[in-house]
This record gives C-alpha cells, sequence and structure tokens, in this order.
C-alpha cells in the first residue's frame, strides 16, 4: 500500500500531465486491455499547485474498481492552459474509481 503522499506548493510550467496517477498507463498507441495495477493508493493530497498545462487535460486520475484511491484531497488547484483563453476555460479533469474531496479554489472543473 502506498499512503500519505502530500504534493505542495508547486508551479508548473508548460507541463503536459500537471497532476496524473494513472493505474491503466500505457506507453504505446494501441495498448492491450489488460488488468490494471492493483496498488492500494490512500490519502494523497495535492495542495496550491499552479501554473501552465501544456495540455486541456490537467488532472488524470485512474484507479482500478478492485482497489480505488481513497482520501484523495485537491486544494487550491490554480492550472492554465499554454494556449488562449478559451482552451483554459475548457480545461478538463478525469477521476475513475477516485474518492475525496475538493476544497479551497480549484481552477478547473474538478472530477472529485
Amino acid at each position: 500500500m502506498t499512503t500519505g503522499f502530500v504534493f505542495k506548493d508547486i508551479i508548473m510550467n508548460n507541463i503536459c500531465n500537471p497532476i496524473i496517477i494513472d493505474q491503466n498507463y500505457c506507453t504505446f498507441t494501441n495498448c492491450p486491455k489488460k488488468d490494471p495495477f492493483l496498488v492500494k493508493i490512500k490519502d494523497i493530497k495535492f495542495r496550491n499547485i499552479t501554473g501552465i498545462s501544456a495540455l486541456p487535460k490537467a488532472i488524470k486520475l485512474v484507479y482500478s474498481k478492485v482497489v480505488p484511491c481513497e482520501g484523495v484531497e485537491l486544494n487550491d488547484i490554480s492550472l492554465k492552459c499554454n494556449g488562449d483563453d478559451e482552451q483554459t476555460k475548457n480545461m478538463t479533469s478525469t477521476c475513475v474509481h477516485v474518492y475525496g474531496s475538493s476544497n479551497g479554489n480549484v481552477k478547473l472543473d474538478s472530477c472529485i
């Protein structure tokens, strides 16, 4: 089990995946369908994360149904997209089998 990580006071500068934990990660374009990694991740906190995302997808937290992630906290997240204001307005986040809270100033649609 992995537990108790805190990521805080981080400034992103043109980062492709500012906040990402993906248990279905694959480096290939066409990935074989397989079971996700089954590592229990718990009590992960993201606090005071600011800056520029290179892509409109700023948050991706994907876990398995068998081993969901609990206790995730998004607090004071302010990310803009490297592009025009329209891209920043349409920034997205994806959460699958993630349970926790979104607090404070989260400037993009939170998926928690």
